[in-house]
């Protein structure tokens, strides 16, 4: 299975939240001179000059998070079908890096603690592609839903504990998560399959190798 229409729709959704990154950070440059103007006695609002300088420091760090995503992604790809993969960290960059395309459903996307990294032998690329058919899932009912990853163990087996947090529609994204027990089928040489979570309203997403015919 080819992972590029799961990387374009990543990378797009990432690009374009950097975009607006810079467009804001473009138009704060305004502030140096605020500041100059400050420091020679000047009557800018400091609270004001405060906010700008907090908002821009905020836009740098999800720069350099998507920055981050952008790098993983590359080297994931480049790995192939041989390298295992942080869950963990897999499930943070997701949530910034499909952040626009949830936005325009209105899902909103929320990373579950998880203190320590959670190991699994299965590609990057399939379970980032995984988690977009699950978003794909909670678009198809008409989005409205809170959808909270975490990675975790179930039965000692890895995976990621999926959880509908709320939303309006979030007994219908219920209702399709729980109808689809194997969300993009077959991915390389491994199954992925969503399954029951040991929580009401919880699935978990986990992955196996499939047994040659």
């Amino acid at each position: 299975m080819s992972h590029n229409p799961c990387m374009a729709r990543l990378l797009a959704s990432a690009v374009h939240d950097m975009r607006n990154i810079l467009a804001i950070i473009r138009e704060s440059a305004g502030l140096a001179q605020d500041l100059a103007q400050l420091a020679k006695g000047g009557d800018s609002d400091r609270a004001e000059l405060s906010s700008s300088l907090d908002e821009v420091r905020r836009q740098v760090l999800l720069a350099v998070q998507l920055a981050e995503g952008l790098e993983f992604m590359a080297q994931a790809d480049m790995a192939g079908d041989a390298a295992s993969c942080d869950l963990a960290r897999i499930c943070s960059l997701f949530c910034r890096m499909a952040a626009r395309q949830a936005r325009a459903a209105r899902i909103r996307l929320a990373n579950g603690q998880c203190s320590e990294p959670v190991w699994a032998a299965t590609p990057s690329m399939d379970v980032f592609q995984a988690l977009l058919d699950v978003l794909d899932l909670c678009v198809s009912v008409g989005g409205k839903v809170e959808l909270e990853l975490a990675a975790g163990q179930q039965e000692g087996n890895p995976g990621i504990v999926l959880r509908v947090a709320g939303g309006d529609n979030a007994e219908l994204a219920l209702s399709a998560m729980t109808g689809s027990s194997a969300p993009g089928g077959r991915s390389g040489k491994r199954r992925v399959n969503l399954l029951p979570g040991l929580d009401p309203g919880s699935f978990f997403l986990a992955w196996q190798a499939r047994e040659e015919a």
